[in-house]
């Protein structure tokens, strides 16, 4: 019943289930480049002249792949120049150099990027590099002890995520974001999709906070979608997400943990083949796993579209009714379509859809197996 209550008030659970009827909460926004340029600029502006003239000479340096050329002309030119700028200045810059006024600019960002790498480590270091930031030289010597770790948390921060990083996994609120971006002369396009209303807000949050980019923001849309071409967007996300909770844990066997993480990093490698074989093959395991313990004896060696077929006539000869419902059994064919794809090489040009539908397939069957008294 505990499980089932929690299940009830889960809305990532009955979004992997049913991610159409779930819906995402959704928002389509435009952000000017003036905007971004003049963002960046008041990073800059607000570093210690000593600790600029440093960085403008390692960018210099390094030739023009860098970054100098950003600095020179103040012009973004995509959505990732703005993390890389913050990379490149967390790299070279001390904590002495983050000077009161600095952090107050970089608050919203600092929040940002806390809520987003979810890691417990990373946020206590910057509350204790806002608290030294926040006092006078002689006290902050007298809290060095606060300062321990706080540049390599700095560091890990910006190397794990980036501002707008596409795909956004928050196992702590078990939720999920997915971010895409479109460039125009003028503007960009920025689609945030999330499983719940807060990760979204968190990042209008973060772009309402910073008041040269409020000033370049425009909301067009903000509103709970269900359209197929939004709703599975944050999907592999919201599979990172799930496994990592309680809920996953208690109901879900290891092995089946381990092929979801695995077929779900592989999916955001872009590695469509490996992943779309380790959702079959996580799924072959589980209809083996169900065909013996349903008949108490062991399952044949055979692929998963000849086991599922096995399980469906040994039913039939024992006049058990059907062995799974319609729509577990689309799944389990979509799964073994990608399997059969993925495996002959020469057949079809895989792409993340089918990747898609064999992760999909796995977590279908593997929720119906497994949680099927809490789905209704």
């Amino acid at each position: 019943m505990q499980a089932a209550n929690r299940y009830n008030s889960d809305p990532l659970t009955s979004y992997l289930w049913d991610s159409i009827s779930h819906g995402v909460h959704y928002c389509r926004l435009s952000l000017n480049r003036p905007a971004l340029n003049n963002f960046v600029k008041g990073i800059w502006q607000r570093i210690p002249v000593r600790t600029r003239n440093k960085i403008h000479e390692e960018l210099v340096s390094q030739g023009p792949q860098d970054l100098a050329w950003l600095i020179a002309d103040w012009q973004v030119g995509s959505l990732s120049d703005i993390t890389d700028f913050l990379r490149k200045l967390i790299e070279q810059m001390q904590l002495r150099s983050y000077t009161p006024e600095l952090l107050s600019y970089l608050s919203p960002v600092l929040d940002w990027m806390v809520f987003i790498n979810d890691d417990p480590s990373i946020s206590g270091a910057v509350q204790a590099l806002k608290k030294i930031g926040s006092v006078s030289q002689a006290e902050a010597r007298r809290e060095l002890s606060l300062a321990f770790g706080i540049p390599d948390a700095l560091h890990q921060m910006f190397r794990k995520c980036g501002l707008f990083d596409c795909d956004v996994s928050l196992p702590s609120c078990q939720d999920a974001m997915h971010i895409s971006s479109e460039e125009h002369r003028e503007i960009f396009i920025v689609e945030v999709a999330s499983v719940k209303e807060e990760g979204s807000n968190r990042f209008l949050k973060f772009l309402s906070d910073v008041p040269e980019i409020d000033k370049g923001l425009r909301k067009i849309t903000k509103e709970i979608q269900h359209s197929s071409r939004i709703v599975f967007r944050p999907y592999p996300a919201a599979v990172s997400a799930w496994t990592a909770g309680a809920l996953a844990a208690e109901r879900l066997p290891r092995y089946l943990l381990q092929y979801l993480k695995a077929a779900t990093r592989y999916y955001n490698a872009k590695e469509w083949r490996t992943s779309i074989v380790l959702s079959a093959i996580a799924l072959e395991t589980l209809l083996a796993e169900m065909f013996e313990d349903e008949f108490h004896r062991q399952a044949d060696d055979i692929p998963l579209g000849a086991l599922k077929d096995k399980i469906v006539e040994s039913f039939k000869l024992q006049n058990r009714g059907p062995a799974f419902p319609n729509e577990v059994l689309e799944w389990i064919d979509k799964t073994n379509d990608a399997r059969i794809a993925a495996v002959h090489r020469g057949s079809i040009q895989l792409s993340g859809r089918e990747a898609l539908d064999a992760l999909r397939g796995l977590v279908k069957v593997a929720f119906w197996h497994y949680l099927r008294d809490q789905l209704g």
